[in-house]
């Protein structure tokens, strides 16, 4: 009996890797450059992703979770075509290239979008709603007290509802995160903080790469 479990997850394995060399890109590295709305609990600004080209194409295909997308562009300035039905489709996001680009290519893209998804609280999950997006915390008239904060827990597949991205944990990538807030707040993530900045009207800014 073990022998048969051992050949079957065998194969799972090599079906499973099939499938992900089947993919057209692999993503090297994610940018994010992102502000936050706490009325409308949204958060908003750039996605720079890099990408290495796997099969030669004209197009790619991402995850998106109730987003808004307000453009996609090359890192050249170049705009893209997209179609998106603004729901969280698996890989519905579908971008178009300005051309062919054959195996071994290296792209940016950039993408202007902002958030829609809200993260309620869940009695069963300390994560709130199976960890999708962000969850926001600010002080309330019945509980004056609590503590300003948002985190995210995407993990394994939420990640989509607050970023752009590919939500496979085989596609391994370096991340950059550049954040403005109040300067009540301070910003902690993956990585090391590269700068941290004092802007204008009460807000500061963290990079992290």
């Amino acid at each position: 009996m073990q022998k048969y479990i051992s050949a079957f997850l065998f194969l799972l394995f090599i079906w499973l890797g099939n499938c992900y060399a089947q993919s057209k890109i692999d993503i090297l590295h994610n940018k994010l450059e992102l502000e936050f709305d706490w009325q409308k609990k949204q958060a908003k600004g750039i996605a720079t992703i890099k990408f290495k080209v796997l099969t030669a194409t004209n197009n790619i295909q991402l995850d998106a979770g109730f987003l808004t997308i307000n453009s996609i562009k090359l890192a050249n300035i170049t705009n893209l075509k997209f179609i998106y039905n603004g729901n969280d489709d698996k890989l519905g996001l579908y971008i178009e290239l300005d051309k062919i680009y054959t195996t071994n290519t290296e792209i940016e893209i950039e993408i202007d979008y902002n958030t829609n998804y809200i993260n309620q609280s869940d009695p069963n999950n300390l994560g709130g709603s199976y960890g999708r997006g962000i969850r926001f915390f600010h002080p309330t008239q019945s509980n004056p007290i609590k503590i300003k904060q948002l985190w995210s827990n995407g993990e394994p597949e939420g990640n989509k509802y607050w970023y752009p991205c590919l939500e496979s944990i085989q596609d391994v990538r370096t991340t950059e995160l550049i954040a403005t807030v109040d300067d009540s707040l301070t910003v902690i993530t993956n990585g090391r903080l590269l700068n941290r900045k004092q802007e204008t009207k009460g807000k500061r800014t963290f990079h992290y790469k």
